[in-house]
C-alpha cells in the first residue's frame, strides 16, 4: 500500500491515505493544521474486513468544476474538486473495490464502491473513525431525543465518555481558534443513516442501522 494524497484545488486542505497495507488510515489537514488525526477505516461486507489486509492495483486521479441551478441558500450551486479513486483487493476474500476520496475547498468526502450481483443481497457495516485532537470543542446532539433536532451539548473533547452517541452533524472547534469542521453524511440513497459512537479516547466511531436501538429515530 503506497500513500495517496488528494489536496483541495486551492491546495489548503489535504486528505492522505497513509501507507498502512494492514489497516486503511487516513488523516485531514488545514494548511499546517491538523484537523482529523490518523483514523482507521473499517468497512465490512458479508463480515469481510475489506479495510485490513488491502492490495493496491491502481490509482485514477480526476477533477470537477461544475455549477448548475439550485433551490436553497444559493441560487447557483458550485461543485469544484479533486478527486481519487484508488482500486484495492482484499487478500483473504479477493473482494475488488474502489475507495474514492474527494477534497473540496472546503470539505473532504470518501466513499465506498463494491461490485455485487444484481439484486444480491449484502451486509454491509462499517466502524470507521475520526479521530479529533486533543483540545477541541465539540458540539453534538445525542440519538436519544430528536436525532439532529435534539438540543446540542457543547463538551472538551477530553469529557467525552465512551458509549456516548451522536447523530451527524457533529460540529468542532480546532484548539488555537484553528478553524471549525463537521462530521456528516451525505448522498444516502438506499443505504443506511450512520450515528457516531465515542470511544472515550478523542475517536468517534461510525455505526450503522443494526447498531442503534430500534426506538431511536
Amino acid at each position: 500500500m503506497q500513500e495517496v494524497q488528494v489536496a483541495s484545488p486551492d491546495g489548503k486542505i489535504k486528505f492522505t491515505i497513509l501507507p498502512n497495507a494492514e489497516r486503511l488510515t487516513f488523516t485531514v489537514t488545514m494548511g499546517n493544521t491538523v484537523v482529523i488525526e490518523p483514523s482507521p477505516i473499517v468497512m465490512k461486507v458479508d463480515e469481510y474486513d475489506l479495510s485490513s489486509g488491502v492490495v493496491f492495483n491502481n490509482l485514477e486521479r480526476y477533477s470537477i468544476d461544475e455549477s448548475y441551478p439550485w433551490y436553497g441558500a444559493h441560487a447557483m450551486a458550485v461543485n469544484r474538486c479533486n478527486g481519487a479513486k484508488l482500486s484495492l483487493t482484499h487478500d483473504l476474500s479477493f473482494i475488488s473495490y474502489t475507495l474514492e476520496i474527494r477534497v473540496f475547498n472546503d470539505g473532504v468526502a470518501y466513499r465506498h464502491v463494491i461490485p455485487g450481483e444484481e439484486n444480491a443481497s449484502r451486509a454491509p457495516d462499517e466502524y470507521s473513525a475520526f479521530v479529533i485532537p486533543d483540545g477541541s470543542t465539540l458540539w453534538y446532539g445525542g440519538l436519544a431525543d430528536g436525532h439532529y433536532e435534539t438540543e446540542f451539548m457543547k463538551k472538551n473533547i477530553s469529557e467525552v465518555r465512551a458509549g456516548e452517541w451522536a447523530g451527524p452533524p457533529l460540529t468542532f472547534k480546532l484548539p488555537l481558534d484553528a478553524g471549525y469542521a463537521s462530521i456528516t453524511e451525505a448522498n444516502l440513497v438506499n443505504y443506511s443513516g450512520m450515528g457516531l459512537e465515542a470511544d472515550g479516547r478523542r475517536a468517534w466511531i461510525t455505526g450503522l442501522a443494526r447498531r442503534l436501538a430500534s426506538s431511536l429515530p
